[in-house]
């Protein structure tokens, strides 16, 4: 059915909903037909019952068929970190070649969640090229497969359209809310969701975009926790609607205490706050190599 667009009315612009069953060959099809681009910003958890493996070859599957040029995987850099080799360094940044070497399903199930989508999208692009090359033998047919690119973004700063609460919106608002006397002893690696946006756009628009693309912009990517506290502290009225914890931040000994009783923490946030600041990430590769300009 044909929904019209409330977040921009005047426009006229309208929004067309598919049903899809994610369990047949292909579930996406209608909706990719006659498309040049397709995103897919959504990986199903791993202990759901259809895997995010399962779900991208599924997408990757619907957009061939559909004859889709591009298609563009949302992910984070969860997938490409921390590694083994850089977790303890502070002076490095991470690229697209790094791969998390550390995540488990019990201390960073999002992480596996998004190292199975790219596993998949391997696995598909092998057997396509197999399926391919055979039925070139057979018609001489030679159809390109579509060009798929992953974004991986670091955290996105930014007003958000969805009063969902992700992790670190959740660790924030605990903080204005006096749920926590002080601020924890971490930090963020963070990107303008403008950024984020204008990537995706930028990459369908190359016509060339294919592997992975980091967005983020490493000079000013790294902020703690009590610099986000202190910047809301500048404004009057902001900081006069919640409740601001002390100006002080938590021994990383006293988080580690707190992190198993506290719904929105993870386990690997204290390995996270040992580490200090940690490692930024290089998001040159979207700019040398596609022409991006972070804004």
């Amino acid at each position: 059915w044909v929904l019209e667009q409330q977040y921009a009315p005047s426009t006229g612009a309208k929004l067309e909903l598919f049903r899809a069953d994610p369990s047949s060959e292909y579930p996406y099809y209608e909706a990719a037909l006659g498309c040049q681009a397709l995103i897919h910003s959504a990986v199903v958890h791993p202990s759901a019952h259809t895997t995010s493996g399962t779900t991208v070859a599924a997408v990757l599957q619907s957009a061939a068929r559909a004859s889709i040029a591009q298609v563009i995987l949302t992910l984070s850099v969860a997938s490409l970190s921390p590694t083994t080799a850089k977790a303890n360094q502070s002076d490095c940044t991470y690229d697209t070649h790094d791969v998390n070497d550390m995540a488990t399903e019990s201390t960073d199930a999002l992480a596996i969640a998004h190292m199975q989508a790219e596993a998949a999208v391997e696995a598909w692009r092998k057997r396509q090229n197999i399926v391919r090359h055979r039925e070139s033998q057979l018609d001489g047919g030679d159809a390109a497969l579509p060009r798929v690119a992953t974004v991986h973004f670091a955290e996105a700063w930014g007003p958000h359209q969805s009063k969902h609460a992700t992790n670190v919106r959740r660790e924030i608002l605990d903080a204005l809310s006096g749920k926590l006397p002080a601020s924890y002893p971490i930090h963020y690696h963070t990107v303008d969701v403008r950024d984020v946006a204008r990537a995706h756009v930028h990459i369908v628009e190359s016509g060339r975009a294919q592997g992975r693309y980091i967005v983020s912009h490493s000079e000013l990517s790294t902020v703690s926790m009590a610099d986000v506290l202190y910047v809301v502290s500048l404004y009057p009225k902001l900081a006069q609607a919640f409740y601001m914890p002390l100006p002080l931040t938590l021994p990383v000994w006293v988080f580690s205490l707190i992190v198993p009783y506290h719904s929105s923490l993870r386990p690997a946030m204290v390995d996270a706050a040992r580490r200090g600041p940690g490692c930024g990430y290089d998001g040159t590769r979207l700019v040398e190599e596609l022409g991006f300009v972070y804004k």
